[in-house]
Order: structure tokens, then C-alpha cells, then sequence
């Protein structure tokens, strides 16, 4: 009985068709295993590794098939007929010859088989797809998590900018701010010397006018110091440079409006000369401490 060698056309088997088109082709030339157990073909539902072991398997196929016989036949020579020793052994070699020629081409039609069947099944070209599928995903999900770093980097550097930017706002706001209140204290400090220095005048022409009303030493005394009084106090106002100074001065200014007494206004400013050099002091300090900054 003579064995169907025939394969599917390049134009057989497509779609629905490949399994009924190959699966029994793959089936007849299975009787020539010589690895067993052969896998089948299979069905649309089967994974890739079931489809991959089927192709691997048909790959390396071993086939057992004998072509002495039919080698024979296209030599046209027959053993039995041979007239001597050397003749049969040529029979032989030429049959060897033709024998390994069909085998060749037997696995070069089984390899065609397979590749029409790869380049036709609908669920390599599936699993393809899905492969690309996966990769363009794989690419997307890179694409995306280096626009994320990026856009990290950009946002975090706009945020340094910002924060740069706001804290020199805040800087040119507070220093305009110091400023303002630079300019407030140096205001009432000098409303506060020139109210000081018309209450110390006053009281000093009546400290004159008691020195001249007066004999001796107290006369003398009240004169220097209502003489001093100015100088004194003037002294400490330069001195004083802070809203505490400020404070200070409107105090003394109080207490010599209403002092009736100029010789007591004046000894009221010297009780204050401690507090104002302590004051003065602290100031002094404060700008040391700022021009070291």
C-alpha cells in the first residue's frame, strides 16, 4: 500500500481551516515516529507552550521509514540477479545511494510541512501579537515612568525656584518693613528730642532765675545744673536708638512736664541717665551683634 506524501498548498489552510486542513496530514506521517508519544496538532484553545513542544517535536523529527525497497525499484537492480560478489556490491552501494537521497527528501518535505504549518496557524500568529502587545507595554510603561522622573525633576525644580523666589520676597519685605520702622523711630525719637529740649529750656530759665534769687552755694548749684541739664540729656537721646529708648524718653518728657520744680525736672533726668545708659548699651550690643551676622 502506497503512503500519501502529499502536504498542504501555500494557499491551503487558512483560518478556521488550518486544523482540518493539517491536523490529519500531521497524523499520517506520524506512523513513522520513532520517538513516541507523538503530541497532536491540537486545537485553537491550547497555550504556547503546548503549540511550541508540537513545532519543537516536528522540528527534530526521527523518522523510521526504510526507502531500500523503493531505491531498489528506481536503480533497477535486484540482489538475487547479481552475477557476482563485486556486482552485488555495487547493487548494494547504489542502492545505499538512492536509499539516502529519498530519505533526504523525505525530511526536507516533512520540514516544509512544518513551516507551512507555522507560517498558517492562527495561534502563533496570536501568541505574536500578544507578544507585541506585551512589549509595546512593557515600552509604554518605561515611556510613562521616564515622563513621571522628568516631570518629578521639572516640578521640583520649579518648587526650588519658588521657594527661592518667596523667601526673597519675604527677605525684600521684612528689610522694607525694618526700614519703614527705622524711619518711624527715627521720627519720634527726634518729636521726642525737640518736646525734651523746649521742656529743659523752659526749666532752665527758672533754674536761672532761682540761681540768681538765691545766694551762695545752692544758687551756684542750681545754675550748673540747669546749665547741664541739655547737654546731659541730649547726650542719652543720641544714645538711645530702639522702640525701648522711644519708651524711655516719652517717660522723661513726662516727668519733666510735670515737675513744677526745674532743679527736680533735672534730677529726675539723672535718675534716668542709668536706664538710658543701659539702654543705650543693649542698642549698642544689637548692632554688633547684626554687623557680625
Amino acid at each position: 500500500m502506497s503512503f500519501d506524501e502529499t502536504i498542504p498548498g501555500p494557499d491551503e489552510g487558512e483560518g478556521d481551516e488550518f486544523y482540518d486542513t493539517f491536523a490529519p496530514v500531521f497524523k499520517r506521517n506520524a506512523r513513522f515516529a520513532a520517538q513516541h508519544p507523538v503530541p497532536d496538532l491540537g486545537g485553537v484553545d491550547d497555550d504556547e507552550e503546548h503549540v511550541e513542544a508540537f513545532y519543537s517535536y516536528w522540528t527534530h523529527f526521527e523518522s523510521w521509514r526504510d526507502f531500500s525497497k523503493v531505491a531498489a525499484e528506481q536503480a533497477e537492480v535486484d540482489l538475487d540477479d547479481a552475477g557476482s560478489r563485486e556486482e552485488k556490491r555495487w547493487m548494494q552501494k547504489e542502492v545505499k545511494r538512492q536509499a539516502k537521497q529519498l530519505k533526504k527528501r523525505e525530511m526536507a518535505r516533512v520540514q516544509e510541512l512544518v513551516d507551512r504549518a507555522r507560517l498558517k496557524d492562527p495561534r502563533l500568529r496570536r501568541f505574536r501579537e500578544e507578544d507585541r502587545a506585551r512589549r509595546e507595554a512593557i515600552k509604554a510603561q518605561r515611556r510613562q515612568a521616564r515622563q513621571q522622573k522628568e516631570e518629578g525633576k521639572r516640578n521640583a525644580a520649579a518648587a526650588k525656584a519658588e521657594e527661592a523666589r518667596r523667601k526673597e520676597e519675604e527677605a525684600k519685605e521684612a528689610a522694607r518693613q525694618a526700614k519703614l520702622a527705622k524711619d518711624k523711630l527715627k521720627k519720634q525719637l527726634r518729636k521726642l528730642r525737640n518736646a525734651i529740649r523746649r521742656a529743659l529750656l523752659a526749666a532752665q530759665d527758672e533754674a536761672a532765675a532761682q540761681a540768681r534769687a538765691l545766694d551762695g552755694e545752692e544758687g551756684a548749684s542750681a545754675a550748673a545744673l540747669a546749665e547741664a541739664t541739655e547737654q546731659q540729656l541730649d547726650d542719652q537721646i543720641k544714645a538711645v536708638g530702639d522702640a525701648d529708648g522711644v519708651a524711655a524718653l516719652q517717660e522723661v518728657l513726662d516727668q519733666i512736664t510735670e515737675e513744677d520744680d526745674p532743679v527736680g525736672a533735672y534730677e529726675t533726668v539723672t535718675e534716668r541717665k542709668a536706664e538710658l545708659d543701659k539702654a543705650a548699651l543693649g542698642e549698642e550690643e544689637k548692632r554688633a551683634a547684626a554687623r557680625a551676622a
